[in-house]
């Protein structure tokens, strides 16, 4: 299995009822990579997993966002009012040159306007929604790689259970993660958020 860095807590999404999209992100600080650079042919990000529950899931956008600022959709598409209560999505988010395996009956690219089911755990294996887990061609793996789950609509909040970035050469990789929300009033750049904004939990990196 590839290297992965992921949590071992659950964080409750950002939901606010302010009539606008919240924003939580998680940041996931990879460190002392043996194999540094996203261009080489033997490195890359080679897999990500996803555990989440959200009651209404075709409101949620989860973006995963490189240190050097490349980005890519892992959920989305169209919106609707469809409740998905008693779900579970264990899914695990694929390089578009692989073979998906979707659960049954379901897009091979993530879609969020499914027929999801209710009292079911989805498990299958998608493409992101927008865009290739081959697009992190630049830049480092050390440094911070974010998860940004954006909540379009007021009431019912998620709760992101477990994530994993499986990296292709995970030689000597260490990691840490942080939390923080984001509100359309308050959102800032990295750089201008003082540590009161964050709030440190356990990381798991396993090899």
């Amino acid at each position: 299995m590839y290297g992965q860095c992921g949590l071992n807590s659950t964080v409750t999404m950002q939901d606010l009822t302010n009539g606008q999209p919240d924003t939580t992100q998680i940041i996931i600080q990879v460190n002392n990579a043996a194999s540094n650079d996203l261009s080489s042919p033997d490195q890359g990000l080679c897999a990500v997993s996803l555990k989440f529950r959200h009651p209404f899931v075709k409101e949620l956008m989860i973006e995963l966002i490189s240190p050097a600022g490349q980005k890519i959709s892992l959920t989305g598409g169209q919106m609707s009012p469809a409740n998905t209560p008693f779900i579970i999505w264990d899914v695990t988010f694929i390089p578009c040159s692989a073979s998906a395996a979707p659960d049954p009956g379901f897009k091979e690219i993530w879609e969020n306007n499914q027929n999801w089911q209710s009292f079911t755990n989805y498990t299958g294996q998608y493409f992101p929604h927008i865009g290739c887990l081959e697009e992190f061609n630049s830049g480092t793996v050390n440094g911070n790689w974010t998860i940004r789950c954006i909540d379009y609509e007021d009431q019912g909040k998620g709760t992101l259970l477990d994530a994993r970035l499986f990296f292709c050469d995970d030689s000597s990789i260490a990691c840490i993660h942080t939390r923080f929300f984001e509100t359309p009033s308050t959102i800032q750049s990295m750089k201008e958020w003082t540590w009161t904004h964050l709030m440190w939990v356990p990381i798991q990196c396993v090899r």
